[in-house]
């Protein structure tokens, strides 16, 4: 199908406009046509839409070339005009090209109206093409100004001589919009410098085409401090010659400030872990002499106390009535209660300074050792264990070995006065840390003073019910602290007791 021409024909004479009409068509044109007798008809014509072709006959009175210039004077007409004519001259021809008109035709030569469209046609195409394209240039270059001026960023072009070509928005409401920044240097701009920066990342990216960075400080005129983050790119022409840098500033002011205040923090707590450690240095060693001082000042009185009792005892057993048997008894009692009170003080303080060998522990198998002594001691006892097997922990295997010695040992003498006693010990799962318990259904406590039990000294039973000093829990709360893990404790009178314990997994 040939090229689609909407044409209106000026003309009296339908047969030149047959012959308009089939020489378009042999020259390759799909034509739609109006045709119009008389000027005011052409007139009617043109108000009703766009043509691309006028072709007006000059033989006809009322469309001749002269009438048609006329009428162009007070109107306005886009669509190009083609006159065509029987004896119009070469200067009458040029007069009316001049003028308005595309092209002139003579009759005689008709066929040649198929170049003269064609020219005009290819013309009007090109300057189509050419309009369209400059009005997608102007669009593309709107689009990218306004990326430009919008990203919330600074963006500075300069040139080879580090004279600034252009900044966007950013750069002008940042630093100062007074400043003028076309034309100016940009380390005058940017760093209040009147010669070029010692290493400068826009002359190294000159040089080798590579991209560098590099923070700078910047003081606004009214005293506050900025912090910026530039960044340089190469800008090449479509040869690949450098031509220039384009300069990326990013505002990093709150994020060094955050930086310096978690700079001046973390001095602030070395210093601070500094004066703990001292002081904690300082602890153990009180410790550690007092630990001598219970092991030998402490202690010596009562090997002496216990010796002369047993001296009266073994010497005056027939002389010493029965009251005086009693309080010798007492006294010996007494003896042997400090004596091991003293040797879990020692222990307590022991946990807390011993060093640490972590390894991986299968926590059922101690449990089992220390068990089957028990067992073995008492058995008339008839007591249940559930151990669960190869429960797994990561810790210091002697004094988790301790931990477990505590709390079996409690729960085996909680359940001396129980039928059917039974002890379990298991783990259970949780995403961050290993949670282990022992449990049994024993004499039990009220749980309103579950906290006290892990306190130095704290019992919740007499001594006439329950043989012990309080420091055993104690010492478990301290070795589970040493692990980075948690210890409590849940009970009901007569109903039993859960220890738990956790261990982080790694």
């Amino acid at each position: 199908m040939g090229k689609s021409l909407q044409i209106l024909i000026g003309s009296e004479s339908n047969e030149l406009t047959n012959q308009i009409i089939e020489i378009l068509k042999h020259g390759g044109f799909s034509i739609s046509q109006t045709s119009a007798a008389n000027l005011n008809k052409l007139s009617l014509a043109l108000k009703e839409k766009q043509w691309d072709f006028i072709i007006a006959d000059d033989d006809s009175p009322d469309l001749n070339g002269s009438n048609i210039l006329k009428y162009l004077e007070s109107h306005r007409v886009d669509s190009p005009i083609i006159l065509i004519s029987s004896n119009a001259d070469d200067d009458t021809m040029v007069d009316f090209i001049k003028k308005g008109m595309c092209d002139v035709i003579s009759k005689s030569n008709l066929k040649s109206l198929n170049t003269a469209v064609w020219r005009e046609y290819n013309h009007k195409n090109t300057i189509n093409e050419r309009i369209l394209f400059e009005r997608e240039m102007r669009q593309s270059e709107q689009f990218l100004r306004d990326i430009f001026n919008t990203v919330q960023e600074g963006i500075c072009v300069v040139d080879t001589s580090l004279n600034i070509l252009r900044v966007n928005s950013w750069i002008k409401k940042t630093f100062d919009d007074k400043t003028i920044f076309s034309g100016q240097k940009c380390f005058f701009v940017f760093k209040n410098r009147q010669t070029q920066c010692e290493s400068c990342p826009c002359v190294s990216t000159l040089k080798d085409g590579r991209t560098y960075q590099e923070i700078f400080k910047y003081s606004k005129s009214n005293g506050e401090i900025y912090w910026y983050d530039l960044t340089s790119y190469p800008l090449k022409n479509t040869h690949g010659k450098i031509i220039g840098v384009i300069q990326s500033v990013k505002d990093i002011t709150k994020q060094k400030n955050a930086e310096d205040d978690i700079r001046e923090l973390n001095e602030q707590l070395e210093k601070r872990v500094k004066l703990r450690t001292s002081q904690l240095e300082a602890t153990n060693k009180e410790l550690e002499s007092f630990s001598y001082s219970v092991s030998h000042d402490l202690r010596a009185p009562l090997v002496r106390i216990d010796g002369f009792s047993q001296l009266l005892t073994d010497g005056y057993n027939d002389i010493l009535d029965d009251e005086g048997k009693h309080f010798l008894n007492r006294i010996r009692s007494s003896v042997l209660n400090m004596s091991e009170l003293i040797d879990n003080l020692l222990l307590l303080s022991r946990v807390t300074r011993s060093e640490m060998k972590i390894t991986e522990i299968n926590l059922s198998k101690i449990v089992q050792n220390i068990v089957e002594p028990m067992r073995e001691a008492s058995p008339k006892r008839n007591v249940e264990l559930v151990i669960e097997k190869d429960v797994l922990a990561r810790g210091d295997v002697r004094l988790l070995k301790l931990v477990l010695e505590n709390l079996l040992n409690n729960a085996w003498k909680f359940t001396q006065h129980t039928e059917n006693a039974k002890i379990e010990f298991g783990n259970l799962n949780n995403n961050k840390e290993t949670i282990f318990f022992i449990k049994d259904n024993g004499a039990g406590f009220n749980n309103d003073y579950a906290e006290r039990l892990f306190a130095p000294f704290q019992r919740l039973h007499s001594e006439k019910e329950f043989l012990g000093n309080g420091v055993g829990l104690a010492t478990v709360k301290r070795i589970i602290m040493r692990h980075g893990g948690n210890v409590w404790a849940e009970g009901e009178i007569n109903k039993g007791a859960t220890f738990y314990f956790s261990l982080p997994e790694e």
